[in-house]
């Protein structure tokens, strides 16, 4: 993901471009800006940014964060064992998406 500075309008900590696909069936497509408020967890169900070693995802978070889906059936369901839960870091809440026309 790329950060872009937060538009004034837009009540959140962070925002960042949606890299891919893998949430389309949410609504979020390549190339949307997707605004977060800063936190480390989140509710079941609710989409979050997550830091997965160095990588940062957009994914629907399930248990606690040990169960990362993506809202595209050609993306796999990240599924992570609890001793390797210190690599996962919830960063933020999704909040709001931007579409952005071409």
């Amino acid at each position: 993901m790329q950060a872009v500075d937060v538009p004034a309008c837009l009540q959140c900590d962070f925002a960042a471009t949606m890299p891919d696909d893998s949430m389309i069936g949410a609504g979020i497509n390549t190339g949307d800006i997707v605004a977060f408020a800063a936190c480390d967890r989140v509710e079941n169900g609710q989409i979050a940014a997550v830091k997965v070693g160095n990588e940062i995802l957009v994914r629907t978070v399930w248990a606690n964060g040990q169960l990362l889906t993506p809202a595209n059936p050609a993306y796999m369901t990240e599924v992570f064992r609890a001793e390797a839960l210190p690599s996962v870091q919830i960063i933020g809440r999704a909040v709001e998406v931007r579409h952005i026309f071409e």
